[in-house]
């Protein structure tokens, strides 16, 4: 595959003109700036490569993923994905990949919803 037709693959799924109140989000394993969102906005997390989406309490990485009360799994683990999560709960949510060492790695977003 050319480095062209990669890039055109990769960027196909990502919106160029998101629309209002959409707020994409290119999921990899990175460290993320907190994200702040008006209520009823969505989040769009976008991914390339083996990623998952979890909803976690807190910044701390769980321990364990598999029978975890405290936490939420959204997206499970997929090759190239894609979640929308609809910001409709004021107040800081915070969200993790649950694969390997990712989270560790500091694969994790805060997203702020203001009211």
């Amino acid at each position: 595959m050319s480095e062209i037709s990669f890039l055109l693959t990769f960027t196909s799924n990502v919106p160029l003109n998101p629309a209002a109140g959409d707020h994409p989000v290119e999921w990899m394993v990175q460290s993320y700036e907190p994200m702040t969102v008006p209520l009823g906005h969505i989040v769009t997390f976008i991914w390339t490569g083996n990623h998952g989406i979890v909803h976690i309490p807190t910044e701390e990485c769980p321990t364990t993923f598999a029978d975890n009360p405290d936490i939420e799994i959204l997206a499970p683990e997929s090759v190239d994905g894609r979640y929308v999560w609809n910001a409709d709960e004021a107040g800081e949510h915070w969200f993790t990949c649950q694969v390997g060492a990712h989270c560790d790695a500091g694969q994790k977003i805060k997203v702020i919803v203001t009211a």
